[in-house]
């Protein structure tokens, strides 16, 4: 008989799968399952969807307003250490090494000689990892703490408020609107889509900054209201007497100035910021992408775009009326 069919068959086929393979199927099988959910329950699943991005987006837009603040700090720190200086004297150097700084020291090599007396080298090599692992331990969670240490969620709640409430919502009902109005593959449709989804786009950011400015005036006077009950109560006057009810009411020519500074401020940029954003990427979108997969193809960008609007939402402006009275000062 030949020796041919006594050659050890090749499994190819059974070799363990990479990483990039692994990853593959991984976003294969995610993209299947986010089409099936948006198909069955769209509304839920966009919303869904709009959630995350805008919690991502804004917390992205926090971090960056926080590291914005640390950059400044130690630039500011980095102009004042190369300030000319005299050289410190010997005196100095030596109260440099404080006494806590060796206490310290010695504590720790203390400790450390503890855990690894009469062990081998094996054993002190073990000890010494394990120091180094607490170290990174605590050291990781310190970073992680530091990071949520300034996360703001009430502003994070109001952004995903808008966005799950009123911007998802909306866009659902006018992309239905394009899907049976509209053609879909010709060039008429395309640039319809496109600059109607652009032009749709500027009340709806008015709107947006409108509903922050009064986020943020209601949430002062709510503060402001809050003081000055408990002045009152520490007066001893009570808040309702048996003729009316004393409070402080909202100030509503405030709040409109608020909104209308706040138009005046970012709408402009916005709308051009969006025109050079999004009408290449819906233009693709509309061209290239499915109807039913154009969701999930602007999810990526949607959170750079929520970081941009958090940002500009929560960008500190000065009013009209408080530089009117730096003028006046500087006039006196």
């Amino acid at each position: 008989p030949s020796t041919i069919n006594h050659q050890p068959p090749l499994h190819f086929h059974h070799q363990r799968p990479t990483s990039m393979a692994y990853a593959g199927s991984a976003s294969s099988s995610f993209a299947k399952w986010y089409v099936a959910k948006l198909k069955a329950y769209p509304l839920i699943t966009n919303m869904s969807s709009a959630f995350l991005l805008m919690t991502t987006g804004d917390v992205l837009a926090q971090e960056l307003e926080v590291s914005g603040c640390s950059d400044a700090r130690s630039v500011s720190s980095s102009h004042q250490q190369q300030l000319p200086s005299s050289q410190p004297s010997a005196v100095a150097l030596k109260s440099a090494i404080s006494t806590p700084m060796l206490t310290s020291a010695n504590a720790t090599a203390t400790t450390l000689a503890n855990e690894t007396r009469g062990t081998t080298a094996h054993g002190l090599i073990a000890a010494l990892e394990h120091r180094a692992n607490g170290w990174s331990a605590s050291k990781l969670a310190d970073a992680v703490e530091e990071e949520f240490r300034f996360w703001n969620p009430f502003r994070t709640g109001t952004m995903v408020a808008w966005s799950v409430g009123v911007y998802t919502p909306f866009y659902l009902a006018v992309y239905r609107l394009y899907d049976q109005y509209l053609p879909k593959k010709t060039p008429t449709g395309i640039a319809s889509r496109v600059g109607l989804s652009f032009l749709l786009s500027i009340p709806i950011n008015a709107a947006f900054y409108m509903y922050g400015a009064a986020i943020n005036h209601t949430t002062e006077w709510l503060a402001i209201r809050q003081e000055w009950r408990h002045e009152l109560a520490d007066m001893g006057l009570a808040f309702e007497s048996a003729d009316h009810v004393v409070d402080l009411p909202l100030d509503w020519e405030a709040l409109r100035a608020k909104c209308q500074l706040k138009i005046d401020n970012e709408l402009e940029r916005t709308v051009k910021t969006s025109a050079c954003f999004w009408i290449p990427i819906n233009f693709m979108t509309f061209t290239v992408v499915p109807p039913h997969l154009q969701p999930l193809s602007l999810m990526f960008f949607s959170v750079f775009w929520n970081c941009f609007l958090s940002l500009s939402q929560h960008r500190e402006l000065e009013s009209p009326a408080s530089n009117e009275d730096d003028g006046e000062i500087k006039g006196n």
